[in-house]
C-alpha cells in the first residue's frame, strides 16, 4: 500500500523536526544552567514526539496492519510454523502442523 504525497510530506516533516531538536538537545546537554532556547526545544521536542505517535497510530492502523493481515494468506506464511514444527524429528516420522485452514499430517521423506 502507497502513502499519500500529503501524509508522506507531514510525516516526512515530523520526523525531520523530531529528529533534529533532539539531535540539539542531545548535542547542548540539560545542564542546571541550560539556555532558553535549550529548554525551548526540550518542549517542542515533546510536543513532536506526542504528534508523531498520533501519526505513527494511523500509520499501523491503515497501513501496517492490512498488510499483515494479507502476508497471513500467502502462501510463504506457513513456511515459519512448518519449518519450527519439523525441527528436531527423523526421517520416517509423521509430523502433524496447525495451519490456518487445520491440522495436516506431514510425513518426513528426506532430511538434506
Amino acid at each position: 500500500m502507497k502513502l499519500r504525497p500529503g501524509f508522506k510530506l507531514v510525516l516526512y516533516v515530523s520526523l525531520s523536526l523530531l529528529y533534529f531538536s533532539g539531535a540539539y538537545v542531545w548535542a547542548r546537554g540539560m545542564a542546571p544552567d541550560a539556555s532558553r532556547l535549550t529548554v525551548s526545544l526540550l518542549h517542542f521536542h515533546s510536543i513532536i514526539s506526542l504528534w508523531f505517535l498520533i501519526l505513527f497510530g494511523y500509520l499501523w492502523h491503515s497501513h501496517i496492519q492490512k498488510g499483515l493481515k494479507a502476508r497471513k494468506k500467502m502462501k510463504s506464511g506457513i513456511s515459519l510454523p512448518l519449518g519450527s514444527a519439523l525441527l528436531g524429528h527423523k526421517k520416517g516420522e509423521k509430523v502433524k502442523v496447525a495451519t490456518p485452514k487445520g491440522t495436516v499430517e506431514y510425513l518426513i521423506v528426506i532430511i538434506k
